[in-house]
């Protein structure tokens, strides 16, 4: 029996995948803009950030049916293929972003350490450059460690042992991030080796177990039996954490255990509400299926690249002094990134994604 996500296909892309990606990058921009026009006054939108960990779940999920469906079979590994496909994706708009924010906004770094450490990905290795040029493209390191990690142990977790060995990883990277959290508490580092793949990898985990339940039609039966307990429960999961991250502030390190199991927890809960949205047919389903949402996760890739660019020439050009409402400018803002993303998408994104041998 075919899984129902395959009905909602287009053009190879799972159309429910990218509305859950626009739930990602719309959390993500609200968070920002909503913390730069109204600070102070940004709770609704102050869980935002989550949406970074909602990414990694995706990001788990897509490229481990991707490696299990198209770089592996029993005699070879496609490494090259893989490897060129992940950069076409990846790299192409990304770079230039990077050249928007060196260029207009940061040329004291053009053909800096800083810029070719973001060229190549390892910006994320060093704290004082992280965070150097924007400060959300640290996570794109973390997709590559990812995508690295993914393509070089996939004999490993792919197979009849698969579930059993994102156990085993689930609970490494669990003892990581309580030792990270142990040594390093608030400091710089600790911040910087939380958040390298190991520490970050239960949500690409919780994404990978949500792609062998997509590939399994005994698990998906389980999974429609009990969709109601497991939609709820990823509810409250998803709740608690926000009620904690909300009355708890925003400190990085609050307590061993919460900074071994916030993150983790996170990913689990999107992961359970993925899971009986895209395998149970009804009212949600469709919702699913919504037509601007479906556009917005087309783009949110060059959406989650632009809008703190955009943020950033708002401050620079000085349009916040002025007498137009803070409400106005945001919303012209969010006008303006929708616009740069589709304009980013069909004519980097796409021209670069034709190149892509499957």
């Amino acid at each position: 029996m075919r899984s129902p996500v395959a009905q909602g296909r287009t053009s190879g892309r799972i159309t429910e995948i990218d509305t859950f990606r626009a739930w990602a990058v719309l959390s993500v921009l609200l968070f920002h803009y909503a913390k730069e026009f109204y600070p102070g006054q940004e709770s609704l939108f102050l869980f935002g950030w989550s949406g970074v960990d909602l990414f990694f779940v995706i990001s788990g999920f897509v490229m481990y049916l991707q490696v299990t469906r198209k770089y592996v079979t029993e005699e070879r590994i496609f490494y090259r293929k893989y490897f060129r496909n992940r950069f076409l994706r990846i790299a192409p708009a990304f770079y230039v972003s990077l050249l928007a924010e060196v260029i207009f906004l940061h040329r004291d770094k053009l053909f800096s350490k800083e810029f070719f450490m973001h060229l190549s990905f390892t910006h994320i290795f060093s704290y004082d450059v992280a965070f150097s040029i924007q400060p959300i493209y640290w996570t794109l390191a973390v997709e590559v460690q990812f995508y690295l990690f993914l393509i070089l142990t996939a004999r490993l977790i792919t197979g009849k042992k698969a579930g059993a060995s994102l156990w085993v990883l689930m609970v490494l990277s669990l003892v990581y991030r309580f030792v990270v959290a142990d040594i390093h508490g608030y400091s710089h580092t600790g911040v910087l080796l939380i958040n390298q793949l190991p520490g970050r990898m239960p949500q690409f985990i919780a994404g990978m177990f949500l792609a062998l339940i997509y590939m399994r039609e005994d698990l998906r039966q389980l999974i429609r039996k009990r969709h109601f307990f497991i939609l709820l429960s990823g509810i409250i999961i998803y709740g608690a954490c926000g009620f904690h991250w909300l009355r708890g502030g925003d400190g990085i390190f609050e307590n061993m255990l919460t900074e071994t199991l916030f993150h983790p927890l996170l990913g689990v809960s999107f992961a359970m509400i993925m899971t009986v949205l895209l395998h149970e047919e009804g009212p949600l389903r469709s919702a699913l299926r919504f037509k601007p949402l479906v556009f917005t996760g087309l783009i949110s890739y060059s959406i989650y690249l632009w809008h703190f660019f955009l943020l950033e020439v708002v401050n620079v050009t000085g349009i916040r002094k002025t007498d137009i409402p803070s409400f106005i400018i945001m919303v012209l803002g969010i006008i303006t990134v929708f616009g740069i993303s589709t304009v980013s998408y069909y004519c980097i994104e796409k021209q670069f994604l034709k190149l892509k041998k499957i």
